[in-house]
């Protein structure tokens, strides 16, 4: 082989290997992925919810959105997921909630490579205790 005909071989070679690293780096950012779990310790005005989220390799955080329809209308302040590729168990305190008020909620990841909602779930708040009435019967006169 000629000297011109080894740079060139070695220049595409480096030129190769660094489109690999490339691609390979490219390969390990990904959308994160979100699964929602489900509602534990319901009561009259709060539930815990659960769930799990995959980063992808690229910094993510999660929220929580619900509301009493499948709009949500409220999602809790962002929460840091980390930049890893493995499933990152979470829960949610959720509060000030009605009683006895069907809710939906669903996980959210975002990251710079995008946003996956989990699937819609739903709970029910416990309606507040019923006190029986009293009567007290007077004297008679």
């Amino acid at each position: 082989m000629t000297r011109s005909r080894l740079r060139r071989s070695a220049t595409v070679a480096a030129v190769l290997s660094v489109l690999a690293a490339a691609l390979g780096a490219l390969a390990l950012a990904a959308a994160p992925s979100s699964t929602t779990g489900g509602a534990s310790a319901v009561t009259t005005s709060s539930a815990t919810v659960s769930g799990t989220v995959v980063p992808g390799g690229v910094a993510t955080t999660y929220t929580v959105e619900y509301g009493t329809t499948t709009a949500y209308s409220t999602a809790t302040d962002p929460v840091s997921a980390g930049a890893g590729t493995e499933p990152v168990p979470v829960t949610v305190d959720l509060a000030g909630l009605t009683a006895g008020t069907t809710y939906h909620y669903r996980l959210v990841a975002t990251n710079a490579d995008g946003t996956t909602g989990g699937a819609d779930r739903t709970f029910t708040t416990t309606a507040p205790p019923v006190t029986a009435p009293t009567a007290t019967t007077g004297s008679a006169s």
